[in-house]
């Protein structure tokens, strides 16, 4: 595993360069929730990585620190995209982020206890029978720690690893953030990680703001980072590196310069001046609570940070343990509110910040995310809304996602006898959607994409249908009859019943027969099976 060298994350802004040429990298890392369960151009671009490179899959939605059952739905998705693309390391972080089946979508920080490490060892073991291989698990950066911790962090991430028999995926980035915001020496963290476990090195950028660092990965690493990474190298050797770069993503030849940067450090054997330890951290143990209620609903709900959440929180001067709290919902709230402005940029277009974000807020309270990957977040938003240009955008969104399967030529459609089409049945590309609309939201999208002032939807009935060609989406008003026929497609109908809605009309067959090509032409169709007697049976 140490032969990997020196690696740079899968961001989408890179997918094209790697789709068409093959950068000068070592191995790439991705990660694994944006490939679960889906399919079109991220997949694509995974599966041609892989065949010309190693591959790390890793997660950031498993919640091992989670004191609800494991996800079933997540550990298949994962166990499938595991198997798709046979990676060098599989990985996650050790933390939490859900409860009552809600995600926060952030690295949680856990307590620091022997109850703790015993929790997640049992899980641990879980998850590794299930997959039938050995995970690694990140250590997180933190903003707060809890008044029961009884271990030092490195005490009880290099426990979970030697009980569970689990790799750890060391984070320099993040030990040096946790280690000023509440005050260890980050070189006793090093000397405390067992050498054996680390197979893994993560190296990424962060934000300074007055009273704490913000783990950020949008920014190169710092002068302080690299002295830490050349003495993480003296202790743990050359193990595989890799660059974390997610928020203000560069130029891949930037990422490709970080990583020979990385190559070239020279380690270093040996400490540097300790920063001081907090001995906060080895505080008396408090009596049990479930903490995660608490303090989930302090970071995920709109409310005031509760007294009895404060309670969780070491102090940890200069901020206060509700300053702490705060500092994860913010982040919280930024995470969603981006997410979906993403998502449904016309709409954000057409109402002006202010009121998406208020409408966002609302959303979350009544639709929070309970789903492992972010991408699902704006699956109910259009009907929140009541917005027609949402439902086409969240369709897109879809569609573009959507799972992949071979597409059916006109050309084999004609391979058939014309007498035999009866006995055909059809079924619509997995991609394929269709939208039946109280408004027409086609002028509203197309000025969106031409840059222009949104204007209101026009409330005229319209049908619209979504599909993907290849790596790109489409989306296009049919008629109410071609909406009906694309419906029976998607439903796999015999060919014939896909054509009756245009029976209504004097020149139906001729319509139909339009309609058809355009289906084919465009790849919307992927299934065309034989479904009546053969021959020999008709003839019997």
């Amino acid at each position: 595993m140490r032969s990997l060298g020196y690696g740079v994350g899968l961001r989408p802004k890179h997918y094209r360069e790697f789709l068409e040429s093959a950068p000068a990298v070592d191995w790439v890392e991705a990660i694994s929730e944006n490939f679960m369960g889906v399919g079109g151009r991220p997949l694509a671009v995974l599966e041609k990585v892989r065949r010309e490179r190693p591959v790390v899959l890793h997660g950031v939605s498993l919640g091992i620190g989670s004191a609800e059952p494991l996800d079933p739905r997540y550990l298949e998705d994962w166990k499938a995209l595991i198997t798709r693309i046979e990676p060098a390391i599989v990985s996650d972080h050790l933390c939490w982020g859900r409860a009552h089946g809600r995600y926060s979508h952030d690295l949680l920080p856990v307590p620091f206890t022997e109850e703790v490490v015993r929790h997640v060892v049992e899980r641990v073991s879980q998850v590794q029978d299930f997959l039938g291989r050995r995970i690694a698990l990140e250590n997180a950066s933190s903003y707060l720690t809890f008044v029961e911790s009884e271990l030092t962090e490195w005490e009880f991430l290099a426990q979970v690893a030697k009980r569970a028999g689990c790799d750890i995926l060391l984070d320099v980035n993040n030990i040096f953030v946790s280690s000023r915001n509440h005050g260890f020496d980050p070189d006793a963290y090093l000397a405390g990680v067992p050498v054996e476990h680390v197979k893994q090195i993560h190296l990424a950028g962060h934000q300074r703001r007055p009273e704490l660092i913000i783990d950020t990965h949008d920014g190169p690493v710092s002068d302080e980072v690299w002295a830490l990474y050349a003495r993480a190298k003296g202790r743990f050797g050359e193990v595989p590196t890799l660059i974390e770069w997610d928020d203000a993503v560069p130029p891949l030849e930037t990422l490709l310069a970080e990583a020979e940067k990385a190559r070239a450090v020279v380690p270093v054997v040996g400490s540097s001046t300790p920063l001081g330890v907090n001995g906060g951290l080895r505080s008396a143990r408090a009596e049990s609570r479930a903490f995660h209620d608490v303090l989930f609903a302090a970071i995920t709900d709109s409310n005031p940070v509760t007294a009895e959440a404060e309670a969780l929180v070491a102090e940890h001067p200069p901020l206060s343990p509700k300053a702490r709290i705060e500092v994860y919902a913010e982040m919280y709230w930024l995470r969603m509110r981006d997410v979906l402005r993403d998502a449904f940029p016309t709409v954000r277009a057409r109402l002006g910040d202010e009121l998406f974000d208020a409408h966002v807020a609302d959303y979350l309270r009544e639709h929070p995310s309970t789903h492992h990957s972010l991408d699902r977040l704006g699956r109910s938003f259009a009907g929140f809304l009541h917005d027609d240009v949402a439902a086409v955008e969240w369709a897109r969104a879809e569609s573009f996602l959507a799972q992949d399967a071979p597409v059916i030529s006109f050309e084999q459609l004609k391979a058939h006898a014309p007498e035999t089409w009866g006995e055909l049945e059809l079924k619509a590309h997995p991609s394929v959607r269709v939208l039946e609309l109280a408004s027409d939201p086609i002028p509203a999208l197309r000025a969106q994409r031409d840059g222009k002032p949104v204007p209101e939807s026009v409330a005229t009935p319209t049908n619209v249908a979504v599909w993907r060609t290849g790596f790109v989406t489409f989306h296009a008003a049919v008629s109410a009859l071609e909406a009906a026929a694309l419906r029976r497609l998607i439903d796999g109908a015999p060919l014939p019943a896909l054509l009756e809605p245009f029976e209504e009309l004097d020149d139906g067959g001729v319509a139909a027969f339009e309609a058809l090509q355009s289906w084919f032409t465009e790849g919307m169709v992927a299934v065309l099976l034989r479904c009546g007697p053969s021959r020999d049976e008709r003839a019997d």
